[in-house]
């Protein structure tokens, strides 16, 4: 994940403007407390107004525990104590590890991902983001052997595998790790093989070269997706020998002194990318098999489309009156809110070529394809705001036409707040004092997974029960439906972006039948996740006590 925006609180001293005493929760002038374990220094912000405590604790709890499988299934563990930074800087998920072989550190952001992210499958977020971010920590930190004399006058702070392997088997690798160990994860998530299945019915899984992108639509993810997945691949075809991808690991760290693709090779016996391409030929095959035999039993069932957005679309929203669509959309070209107008058509017309009086039409001139999906305009949008882009819109509850959004802006310390506005399309938006602004009611709609993919269902009654409406092979959320109970707006995923789609709530209720893909996929636990399986956790312990923090205990001159 991402680098931090900070180090240590002994560090921070001169990157944050100080607040005052009150204020004080995360800044390095705040107070903080330090939990010690046999193999970490958790710090935290000691101030109660932060809440941090809570999170520090579970992490406290846990973290030896998640050490020991860790270190079994890397091979190695740094011989340092490593230095766990708890803060939440953005109010968004993330975490970062910095492998440095004389002073590791990791850093934990304590908010947890929204129910569509990418790394919302796990059974604790702290469990999740711990065990991702050490694997990190005790992958990387394996050093050099036999050292010459100039690697002890460089005295380079990384080792060789965080210089070697690229990034889709750095991130892929902690990425199939918190599968094997937590039991759940991205590895059993439906996201992932929705992301899989879907790129690969549409010819899209990146290249090789691409593997390590952050470019374009979801690039960023495919480092952990597809990285993982490849990784899972190698080690299904060398089943005989567990120890492989250790393996790998002592050769990037060998004498012999090899890079990445000599490595690869001489560990697989084949070179990184041949085995790719024969990974990427497998999936697209058992995805376009489990398309095929969906077909021809008729079994699946997705909306129209009524748009495409290429890029991210959350926060579908149809207005009280049924007038107004609001979404929340990510582009390239745009990052903000939009709201289409329903009572219009809002199709983008082509404009027609004006014919001099002196030209003759063509009468071999055909018409051109009518678009399979019309760009639809939105009437209304609000972007930026000061820099940040607003989120979590909803319609109000107290006028029509209104919308609420929030806005994450810095406070004294430099850390982000929530602060929420209201914003009539086509009017400036407004600073609101209340946050209790949503529509009322209970949701009657939801998304989850079903069969192993993300769907739409309709609660029944008051219990767990759902009645599911839609049966896609890409991945179905962001239900909204209009008034009169006729249409389900909803968001579908496909590898250039995102499709608004209307399905029709009159439609008969779906055939109660499973996915029927390949009894034995070239590629299992691919195109269809696995089940959760058993947590090789051991059960939690209590955490030692904390004390205050002493800056003695990070400072680090580089000669210790």
């Amino acid at each position: 994940m991402r680098p931090p925006l900070a180090v240590l609180p002994a560090l921070l001293c001169l990157s944050l403007p100080l607040a005052s005493s009150s204020q004080r929760v995360q800044a390095p002038s705040a107070p903080w407390k330090t939990i010690t374990t046999d193999h970490y220094r958790i710090h935290y912000p000691a101030n109660p107004v932060g809440d941090f405590e809570p999170f520090a604790l579970e992490v406290a709890s846990k973290i030896e525990g998640i050490h020991a499988r860790v270190v079994y299934w890397v091979g190695y563990e740094s011989p340092r104590k490593v230095d766990v930074l708890i803060r939440d800087p953005l109010l968004v998920a993330n975490g970062s590890a910095f492998p440095l072989l004389d002073h590791p550190f990791v850093e934990l952001w304590k908010t947890p991902p929204e129910k569509d992210s990418a790394i919302a499958h796990y059974t604790t977020w702290p469990e999740l983001l711990v065990t991702h971010e050490l694997t990190h920590i005790h992958h990387l930190a394996r050093p050099q052997n036999q050292l010459r004399l100039w690697d002890k006058f460089l005295n380079l702070p990384v080792g060789p595998v965080t210089m070697k392997a690229p990034r889709w088997v750095i991130e892929g690798y902690a990425t199939v790790i918190e599968g094997k160990i937590t039991g759940s994860g991205r590895p059993h998530s439906a996201y992932r093989a929705a992301v899989l299945r879907q790129w690969a019915l549409q010819g899209k899984l990146p290249d090789y070269e691409s593997l390590n992108g952050t470019k374009g639509f979801r690039g960023g993810n495919m480092a952990y997706l597809v990285g993982s997945a490849y990784l899972e691949w190698l080690e299904r075809q060398n089943l005989s020998d567990p120890e492989l991808l250790r393996k790998l690991w002592k050769q990037l760290a060998s004498k012999k002194r090899r890079n990445f693709d000599a490595s690869f090779k001489a560990t697989f016996g084949l070179t990184a990318r041949d085995g790719y391409d024969r990974w990427r030929a497998e999936t697209t095959h058992d995805a376009l098999e489990l398309e095929r035999r969906m077909k021809e039993k008729n079994l699946l069932r997705e909306g129209q489309v009524w748009t495409r957005i290429p890029g991210e679309v959350t926060d579908l929203a149809v207005s009280s009156d049924g007038t107004k669509l609001l979404a929340r959309v990510i582009t390239a070209e745009f990052k903000g809110l939009r709201v289409w107008d329903l009572s219009e058509d809002g199709v983008r017309k082509a404009t027609k070529a004006k014919i001099r009086n002196d030209e003759q039409l063509d009468p071999e001139e055909v018409l051109d394809r009518k678009e399979e999906s019309p760009e639809r305009e939105a009437k209304w949008k609000l972007g930026r705001r000061n820099g940040f882009v607003p989120f979590s819109p909803t319609w109000g509850k107290l006028k029509d036409g209104e919308v609420f959004f929030t806005l994450r802006t810095p406070n004294e310390e430099g850390v982000l707040e929530s602060r929420r506005f209201r914003w009539t399309p086509g009017l400036a938006p407004q600073r609101e004092t209340y946050l209790n602004s949503a529509q009322d009611g209970i949701q009657a709609y939801t998304f989850g997974t079903h069969d192993g993919t993300w769907n739409l269902g309709e609660k029944e009654g008051s219990g767990d029960s759902i009645h599911w409406l839609t049966r896609t092979l890409s991945a179905a959320w962001n239900p909204s439906p209009t008034p009169d109970g006729k249409w389900l707006y909803y968001t579908q995923l496909t590898a250039e972006g995102c499709e608004i789609r209307k399905l029709d709530l009159s439609l008969s209720p779906l055939k109660d039948e499973p996915l029927t893909g390949d009894e034995n996929p070239i590629t299992p636990r691919t195109v269809l996740p696995p089940s959760d399986e058993k947590s090789e956790l051991p059960s939690p312990v209590p955490p030692p006590s904390a004390h205050d923090y002493r800056p003695s205990e990070t400072l680090w001159n580089g000669f210790r």
